[in-house]
């Protein structure tokens, strides 16, 4: 959640324990609203039931802005009852609890764990939330840096783990694809279903956690070749009867004047780095 308004979260330099960004998470200076400004994270289902009836341990680094308006950060540790519920979206969380803990102000980089264990065996799902709860008027530096987040089992904060760039992009994609983003990429290969209208789709190079719906960024500049002319794209979303799923994404665009059963591909045209498709399976 954040307080005011033009809040972002970014990732800049950190080069401890083999870390080289961190997030900041802040109030915009001179707001006065005062609810709770924070960040969270979701486990999925299947990636929660090990830690059910076990002790485990949340460890993680932060400091605290010059103006940061509370004495304390809260930590805190979110069970649930229900299947991928989205922690980090403001969903109703099935059978929700929290377990607390709240850290000192320090204006230093400081390791900081918290040990609990999960003793309802009825638990399904697990999330970490911090979070700022503001008093007064937001100061230039109202805010908190955090990184190095790690959740494990036991009562011992070992090392944070850096894996290797390749294996932490391929599980990111788990949660997000795009296709496009440059001008002349190829966004998807298809064919004219009829005159107005172009069938299309792209293979996952990673497999998805769900099916997911495709959303087209609203200044984005696609066209659709087919039989070496260019047709402009109208509008897109599902095609009848095709729901994206975890290997693949399909996707229908409005044409006009085309022919029946023709090949062609979508390419990002124009401004390039608005023009894509992307597929989002986020809790």
């Amino acid at each position: 959640m954040a307080q005011g308004t033009n809040i972002s979260v970014s990732d800049l330099p950190f080069t401890e324990a083999g870390i080289s960004t961190f997030s900041r998470i802040s109030r915009i200076a001179n707001t006065s609203g005062t609810s709770g400004v924070g960040c969270s994270y979701g486990l999925e289902s299947q990636d929660s039931k090990k830690f059910v009836g076990k002790t485990i341990t949340l460890s993680f680094y932060y400091r605290t802005g010059a103006n940061f308006s509370s004495s304390i950060l809260n930590g805190y540790i979110i069970t649930g009852k229900g299947n991928d519920e989205g922690f980090q979206r403001g969903s109703s969380i099935t059978g929700y609890q929290t377990n607390i803990a709240t850290f000192p102000v320090s204006l230093n980089w400081s390791r900081a764990k918290y040990t609990i264990t999960i003793t309802d065996t009825a638990i399904t799902q697990l999330g970490i939330t911090f979070q700022l709860n503001p008093t007064g008027t937001a100061g230039a530096a109202d805010y908190f840096d955090i990184t190095g987040v790690q959740l494990e089992l036991g009562s011992v904060a070992t090392p944070f783990e850096v894996r290797p760039y390749p294996v932490e992009l391929q599980m990111c994609m788990r949660y997000y694809q795009q296709f496009g983003g440059s001008s002349g990429m190829i966004v998807s290969t298809g064919f004219t279903r009829s005159t107005s209208a172009f069938f299309g789709f792209v293979y996952f190079p990673v497999e998805m956690r769900i099916g997911v719906t495709p959303t087209l960024n609203s200044g984005a500049v696609l066209n659709i070749s087919i039989g070496g002319s260019d047709f402009s794209c109208t509008s897109v979303g599902n095609p009848g009867g095709y729901v994206p799923n975890t290997k693949v994404g399909y996707m229908g665009f409005n044409i006009s004047g085309s022919q029946v059963g023709l090949p062609g591909y979508v390419i990002a045209y124009g401004a390039g780095v608005t023009a894509f498709i992307r597929y989002d399976a986020e809790l």
